[in-house]
């Protein structure tokens, strides 16, 4: 016979679990949708069949935080607080959704061609976001190495690639293409910070519960 108070933890645990591969489907939308995107940046992908993907990859990652927010309002215990939780799966979710807007934008401009320096920070982000990814899986499963692990997400190049991407299209005659650029560039800058947001949740809701 199980006791009450084993019993209550292994449903707690449960609980983890199923946050955990809650979260776990997020991140695979994020980086099906990241995956989708460096095709498109290098021009194996026309970009009206790679918008036409990345909408059907954004239902996914919608139903997947739908699923996360049920499992989470009836986990008995989580590792940080319940509303730190949800920040960090809507982060999460605002990779994704500024990648959409990216890939629309792009393909209103009629961007051709491959693009070295969007990639650089595709790339960034792409790193940051599998830091991100050990941080929350640091958060589930051994919650003391959650602030290490969330400063390494933040440490990505997202920013330093940004500005340099700015610097290179200012310093240049300004026309129509550069503030097309400029709007591509500051999503992806988005995207990034996204990862940051959410990594900066982590670590501050791991001192909260440690108090």
């Amino acid at each position: 016979m199980i006791r009450p108070i084993k019993r209550v933890r292994k449903y707690a645990l449960r609980g983890q679990k199923g946050l955990l591969y809650g979260f776990r489907d997020q991140f695979e939308c994020s980086k099906d949708g990241i995956a989708l995107v460096r095709q498109l940046l290098r021009d194996e992908l026309p970009s009206d069949k790679v918008r036409q993907h990345m909408s059907d990859i954004e239902h996914r990652g919608d139903q997947a935080r739908f699923d996360f927010i049920a499992m989470l309002s009836r986990t008995l215990s989580v590792p940080i607080d319940r509303e730190d939780m949800f920040r960090v799966s809507r982060s999460i979710d605002d990779i994704l959704d500024t990648l959409r807007d990216f890939v629309r934008l792009y393909d209103m401009f009629g961007i051709e061609g491959v693009q070295p320096e969007m990639l650089k920070l595709l790339d960034a982000i792409d790193d940051g976001t599998d830091n991100l990814e050990v941080a929350v899986h640091a958060m589930m499963k051994n919650p003391r190495n959650i602030r290490r692990a969330a400063i390494t997400a933040k440490k990505n190049r997202v920013r330093h690639f940004y500005q340099d991407a700015l610097a290179a299209v200012v310093n240049r005659e300004l026309d129509n293409s550069s503030l097309k650029l400029l709007e591509l560039f500051h999503k992806l800058n988005e995207a990034g910070a996204s990862v940051i947001l959410a990594a900066d949740i982590l670590s501050d809701g791991a001192v909260k519960r440690s108090h």
